[in-house]
């Protein structure tokens, strides 16, 4: 601090002759600059006396005069008409980035602070930001008129009609229940009706020259009107403009929708037909012993010495027929003459079966579908172009000969199958048609065959960046693999991979490591548990003391602190000066997270059901909820008790888990899961949480590997708390998010459950002798010169999920699943097992890392009780809302109000800890440090909700209370005799 004053007071001293401290704040209240106020206070003050700065007036020219030498020294430009033009172009490069006001606007003064101009006036401000918005829409405006055709704008209006109760629009808003055909079908009605608009926006794209941002910002826009405002109130281009953006949308997420249930169906048939296949094999193989069996009692009349050679034929006849009839006894002989069957001829005939289920299910999808193919001259391709063309002139493959299939389609092991069973020069429709579509699940799968017009079923190359732009894109990214090059980054990764072996093979010799155990005989290794000094758990009586206040009250009292209602923005920036109504927005909070829903809220308060929709459709969106919780978030993080929650001063933990949440309505995103929701379908609500708070949450389907989004959900946080560390169960390993995290300065710390398991994933950097010394020894090497090849290639995605412009979940899904024989991801994964190796072993040599890592989950398991306990004030433990949109608003308003409820809790635990400190008791210190903030027995959910009657929380009468309950000798005392009771009830 000293040398930093030393350096500001040789910078200001050449402006103290004739400086006023009025004006030089005033500066800083104009100009953006890195100098700290107080410093510079500090700096003044030692110059001019208390006197000087009390002067009551500074004439014109003296203001100006000082404005002008304080600019100059401090390399500022002062504000002209030629800065104007400037920054009215950077603001048109601003605004096709995102459209929003607000955004537009921190750009611009983060624009003039790199580049050391003083910021105009607010409506100087205001002024160039409406002139822009307005320059954009006439632009837009102006590109649909020209290039829409008559035909085109027509059938943009053909949605907003009404046909019966709904109109076209309604209906394509509608999200799938389920994979039922019925289902399916309409959402092949909505594909059918949305394609040729696509093409149009497809076509002006290029033109319009829309962000990603700015199409959902237009897409939400369309959501968001009613049918009748788009048809009536709002301009005809401007509706189109809305209407366009949702379509590009809504296409690509039909189609994900489309392909999925492909999956779905597929998956389901070709469990059922090996369950078939496996049954009637198993049956053949069990009457096949059974007929063995009976043909060695019938042998036995052969070596039978009780029968003589002269007996009659006619005699041992009869009693072959007492074991076997006539009948059965020639079906066998028959039989015997022909081909056993193999275990493919019962898979083959279980296809059979599903005939007319092709027809239904996966046919009408393979049909409409638009698949393209990594390869050229895809044969599974030209196989589906075939069948379309045979299908649409309402003929069968029944009828083709077998020689008119696509080559390379029909395998000469399977030609005896595929065949026609009456006429082999025929092809067998059934199994053809089964086989082509297996093969397209397959290709599918391993990323040959894709979806261009997807979101989540585009290509591996579609996701990354191309390598034309990777150079560029990595001198303007900042991330931490960039800073080095790879050679430099591996030679100090494999120095610390090789000193770690070293060191973990001295400890466990000398039997230094207490908590591990090596097993000699079985050559295994395992955790022994350390005797650590028993903590003591201090009960949540605490809280106990406290008033029962209800859920409004605390989210007053959380607002006042935060004022977290102010991320609650219009959808429409038209309406961003109306305040918001914070009984109304409390209320539909509620509604939303404790699963009540709006017409139960309206009927249990007194707020109407019109008015807490119009709140949930007009300020509930994701960016807003997300906004309100960061806001939450960053007002914990100020408070004192917040870093007596860390394990390590030098790292903050996070931990992540999902949640199984029940849907109140079905969508394609929720799925079965007998031991969570019995009958019922489900969502997991996985969270990030670090130090007792929620930063991020995320619904993800119930079949999807939690993996997959652990990056994502670390690498989006929005909130100022950014862990170091993250924790997880073992659904935290892919093959991939050791090396992703290591490249973006994070680190992954499973919670191992099998030592020795872990062992068999060690690898070293070469190949040396003494590892074959070694008690525990590397399964392999890491594979170096794969890895500084294809860095090139790595550092393409690296780049891409530092872009954000896909979702990084979808991204690692595709890197961690594809069984391409692909050099780049090979390399991937030498590097994740290069990061993977030095963890395991930090691990082992370290026991507070395991011990950390179970705490930090701890917490996480913690937060699910009060989560659950939030979803399920008003019934069931469940998410409502009937589009997924609708889901996800739900599952953030649960988070919101637990941020709240930890909020209010970590506001009475820092008075008590400022009280405490301040009196010098580190006794309740410690005991303080063992007390969580994730309660909630003295919060109220339920009850009549009148929000007019404010009854406003004051925490300095609730903490007087607690300073006298709550000395360390009471505690101490209520401790003994709950022990002493328990004892009892034991004895």
């Amino acid at each position: 601090m000293a040398m930093k004053r030393q350096h500001l007071s040789a910078r200001v001293h050449c402006i103290l002759q004739i400086g006023y401290f009025k004006a030089v704040k005033l500066f800083f209240n104009v100009a953006w600059s890195a100098v700290d106020y107080d410093d510079l206070q500090f700096i003044l003050q030692q110059y001019f006396s208390e006197q000087l700065f009390q002067q009551n007036e500074i004439t014109k020219y003296e203001y100006y005069a000082q404005y002008k030498i304080i600019s100059t020294f401090f390399s500022y430009r002062m504000w002209c008409k030629d800065v104007h033009s400037v920054l009215y172009k950077h603001a048109v490069s601003v605004i096709q980035r995102d459209t929003k006001p607000q955004f537009i606007a921190l750009e611009l003064l983060s624009y003039l602070n790199e580049q050391k101009i003083i910021r105009p006036k607010y409506t100087t401000l205001q002024t160039i930001v409406s002139a822009i918005i307005n320059e954009e829409r006439k632009r837009l405006t102006t590109i649909l008129q020209e290039s829409l055709t008559h035909e085109e704008k027509s059938a943009l209006q053909e949605l907003l009609v009404d046909e019966g109760s709904l109109s076209k629009l309604a209906g394509i808003k509608q999200d799938a229940r389920n994979f039922k055909a019925r289902m399916i079908s309409r959402e092949r009605d909505k594909w059918t009706t949305l394609k040729p608009l696509y093409q149009i926006i497809q076509r002006l794209l290029s033109i319009l020259k829309l962000s990603q941002q700015n199409i959902q910002y237009y897409s939400d826009l369309a959501e968001y009107y009613t049918v009748y405002d788009l048809r009536k109130k709002i301009k005809t281009e401007q509706s189109h403009l809305y209407l366009l953006c949702y379509v590009w949308k809504r296409y690509q997420e039909i189609n994900d929708n489309l392909i999925t249930a492909f999956g779905f169906h597929f998956n389901q048939f070709e469990d059922s037909i090996k369950k078939k296949a496996k049954i009637q094999f198993s049956e053949q193989i069990v009457g096949q012993y059974n007929e063995s069996l009976t043909m060695k009692q019938l042998a036995q009349f052969w070596v039978d010495d009780s029968l003589p050679d002269d007996i009659q034929f006619g005699a041992v006849r009869e009693k072959v027929f007492s074991i076997i009839s006539r009948e059965e006894l020639k079906n066998k002989i028959y039989s015997s003459k022909k081909k056993s069957p193999h275990k493919a001829d019962f898979y083959w005939q279980a296809v059979d079966c599903i005939g007319r289920k092709l027809s239904i299910h996966l046919r009408p999808l393979v049909m409409i579908l638009d698949f393209s193919s990594t390869t050229q001259n895809n044969p599974w391709l030209a196989a589906i172009e075939w069948m379309k063309n045979i299908f649409a002139q309402n003929k069968s493959l029944a009828q083709q000969p077998i020689t008119e299939c696509p080559e390379g389609t029909l395998p000469a092991k399977q030609e005896v199958y595929l065949s026609g069973i009456e006429n082999p020069l025929l092809i067998n429709a059934k199994r053809y048609e089964f086989w082509v579509y297996r093969q397209l699940f397959n290709q599918w799968k391993t990323g040959h065959i894709f979806l261009k017009d997807s979101l989540l079923y585009r290509s591996l190359n579609q996701e990354l960046v191309s390598l034309s732009e990777k150079d560029e894109l990595i001198k303007a990214l900042k991330i931490p693999a960039f800073d080095k090059s790879i050679v430099k980054q591996l030679d100090a990764l494999l120095e610390e991979l090789k000193s770690l072996w070293e060191c973990f093979n001295k400890s466990l010799k000398k039997g230094d490591l207490l908590h591990l155990r090596y097993d000699e005989k079985d050559k295994t290794l395992h955790i022994q548990k350390i005797n650590l000094a028993k903590e003591e758990k201090l009960k949540h009586q605490l809280y106990g003391q406290l008033p029962l206040r209800d859920i409004t009250d605390v989210f007053r009292f959380v607002h006042k602190s935060s004022n977290f209602f102010s991320a609650f923005t219009h959808i429409q920036p038209r309406y961003a000066k109306l305040p918001v109504n914070e009984e109304y927005l409390i209320g539909t909070i509620i509604a939303q997270a404790m699963n009540s829903g709006n017409f139960n809220m309206a009927a249990i308060s007194d707020i109407p059901y019109a008015t807490l929709q119009d709140t949930l459709q007009s300020r509930l969106r994701l960016s807003t909820l997300k906004a309100a919780c960061d806001l939450i978030t960053e007002d914990i993080a100020k408070m004192p008790i917040f870093h007596l929650y860390s394990f390590d001063p030098l790292l903050l933990y996070g931990g992540v888990d999902g949640q199984k949440l029940e849907v109140e309505t079905s969508t394609l995103r929720a799925r079965h899961s007998k031991k969570y929701f019995r009958k019922g379908k489900g969502l997991v609500a996985y969270t990030l949480l670090s130090n007792h708070i929620p930063l991020q949450t995320e619904l993800i389907g119930a079949n999807e590997h939690e993996s997959y989004f652990a990056f994502d959900i670390w690498y989006n946080n929005t909130s100022t708390v950014s862990p170091d560390v993250v924790t997880g169960d073992m659904h935290l390993i892919n093959r991939a998010n050791f090396a992703l995290m290591h490249w973006f300065g994070g680190k992954l710390y499973p919670r191992f459950t099998d030592i020795d398991m872990q062992c068999k994933h060690l690898y070293a950097g070469e190949e040396r002798p003494e590892h074959k010394k070694y008690k525990i020894q590397p399964i392999g090497i890491i594979d170096r010169k794969l890895i500084e090849k294809e860095w090139p290639n790595l550092q393409r995605i690296i780049a891409t999920l530092e872009l954000k412009e896909t979702t990084q979940s979808t991204l690692i899904k595709k890197l961690c699943t594809y069984k391409q024989d692909h050099q780049t991801r090979k390399a991937l994964f030498e590097f994740d097992k290069l990061i993977r190796s030095i963890h395991t072993l930090k691990c082992l040599l370290d026991p507070s890392i395991q011990r950390n890592t179970h705490r930090s989950q701890n917490r996480v398991e913690a937060y699910h009780q009060l989560r659950g306990a939030i979803a399920q004030a008003y019934g069931k433990k469940q998410l409502i809302g009937r589009t997924n949109g609708a889901l996800e608003i739900s599952n953030q308003c649960g988070r919101l109000v637990a941020c709240a409820i930890i909020h209010y809790n970590s506001a009475i635990l820092s008075k008590l800890y400022e009280k405490y400190q301040a009196e010098g008791n580190v006794k309740a210190i410690e005991l303080l440090k063992k007390i969580s903030p994730v309660a909630w027995r003295h919060i109220h959910f339920q009850g009549h909700f009148v929000f007019s009657n404010i009854n406003v929380i004051d925490l300095e009468q609730i903490i007087q209370k607690l300073i006298l309950d709550s000395k360390p000798e009471n505690i101490e005392k209520w401790m003994e005799i709950k022990q002493s009771k328990i004892s009892e009830v034991c004895a």
